[in-house]
Order: structure tokens, then C-alpha cells, then sequence
């Protein structure tokens, strides 16, 4: 949904209000096949309950990683990791860290 936002806004979502504006007007078939009703449902973890972090203002250093969300604590050591080219990783503490995010 991220990089959709971008292509049809012409730029990153610039926040958390901007994004979820647009996930809820354009995201319906995102939302029924993640099966939640909302935005707010869907930027929060499976499997930490906790809210993502979204990128939406990176940082050079954050840009060059690709890295556009990850989970806020993730699951026994490990958190997912989403990237601009759409593409999950789930990451050990370690790999995270490295990052430098």
C-alpha cells in the first residue's frame, strides 16, 4: 500500500494521517485480504500487537537501506522488516541492528 500511495500521490505519504486516508479511500481489496476493516487494523503487527513504524520521513541513511516499515518489537528475537521493492524479511535482533535504524 505504501508504494501505491506513492505512485498515485506522486510522493511518499508524508504521514500517519495521509497514509490512512489513503488506505482507507483506495486499500478495500488489501484490507478484506488481510482481513481487517481498517487502516488503523492494518499498520498494527500480527505478531507483536504493536503498532509499525513507518518510515515517512527517512532519513538518507534510512533511505539507502530501502527499508519503508518494520515491526516495533517482533516475536522471540526476530521482527518483520518491509522494503521499498515490496518484499518482507524477517530479521534477527542482530540483522535489525545493523541497519542502523
Amino acid at each position: 500500500m505504501f508504494v501505491s500511495a506513492q505512485r498515485t500521490l506522486g510522493h511518499p505519504p508524508r504521514d500517519e494521517a495521509e497514509f490512512k486516508q489513503y488506505i482507507n479511500q483506495n486499500g478495500s481489496r488489501v484490507l478484506e485480504h488481510a482481513g481487517v476493516s481498517s487502516a488503523d487494523e492494518l499498520l498494527v503487527s500480527e505478531r507483536d500487537g504493536k503498532p509499525l513504524v513507518v518510515l515517512y520521513q527517512p532519513t538518507p541513511q534510512q533511505k539507502a537501506t530501502g527499508v519503508i516499515a518494520y515491526e516495533a518489537e517482533g516475536v522471540d528475537g526476530r521482527r518483520d522488516v518491509g522494503f521499498q521493492l515490496g518484499n518482507i524479511q524477517s530479521m534477527t535482533d542482530a540483522e535489525f541492528a545493523e541497519l542502523g535504524l
